[in-house]
């Protein structure tokens, strides 16, 4: 606890047995404190989250009871000799493209998996205005003479694409949810922005398909469309 009109204050390892949201807004507190008073706080902390290192004005780095580096300069220069070599990278991102890959699709596919409800939702929605769409274009024997007779085969076709798009809406929320997550992500280079992007649609183009077949399966006879698959 801070108490007293102090203000230059030492603190060792405050972040022992907290999580880093815990730490984060303890530090936080302790950076307004000390910006309102004109004060001075050395912490020392072990491994902080980047979302608690870039509330600190300068970094002291030690190595060994020695300050490596203090601020933007080096005061004893590191010998990269010493590194282990499994210390030093060569590569943007910790795997390959391959793996990054495997890695984001098995995550996409298990997201689907935890919000199955929503795309069985979708299925039971979907077939319910298809049973709608089936009553409200009702004609097994259609004519095909006229325009007139053309414009409303046009619109049952633009009510069905409308009905398809409109039907994916519900994912939006969803994704506008992960977002934070991915640009967090995408900025501590976890992965590029297409492993993330291509299983979302991969994976999504299964459901797409099943959508438009339990459309088509319900209203392409019942509506009158052509039964001659070669027209």
């Amino acid at each position: 606890m801070m108490v007293g009109p102090a203000r230059e204050f030492f603190m060792d390892e405050i972040s022992t047995g907290l999580d880093s949201s815990t730490t984060y807004q303890i530090v936080n507190s302790i950076r307004q404190s000390i910006h309102i008073l004109e004060g001075t706080a050395v912490i020392s902390l072990l491994k902080p989250a980047p979302e608690t290192y870039d509330l600190f004005d300068d970094i002291i780095l030690l190595s060994d009871e020695q300050i490596v580096k203090l601020g933007d300069e080096f005061v004893v220069p590191y010998d990269k000799s010493k590194s282990h070599p499994a210390a030093l990278t060569t590569k943007r991102y910790g795997v390959s493209k391959k793996e990054l890959l495997k890695a984001c699709t098995a995550r996409e596919y298990l997201l689907m998996k935890r919000n199955s409800f929503v795309y069985i939702f979708k299925m039971i929605q979907l077939t319910l205005m298809a049973s709608i769409t089936m009553t409200l274009f009702l004609r097994t024997e259609m004519h095909r003479n006229t325009t007139t007779d053309g414009v409303v085969f046009l619109g049952a076709l633009f009510y069905a694409v409308i009905m398809i798009m409109f039907n994916g809406f519900s994912e939006l929320a969803l994704s506008i949810m992960k977002l934070p997550s991915f640009y967090k992500q995408r900025d501590l280079l976890f992965f590029p922005a297409w492993a993330y992007a291509l299983p979302t649609w991969i994976l999504k183009i299964p459901v797409t398909l099943v959508e438009v077949a339990i459309w088509v399966c319900m209203t392409y006879y019942v509506i009158g469309f052509e039964a001659d698959v070669r027209r």
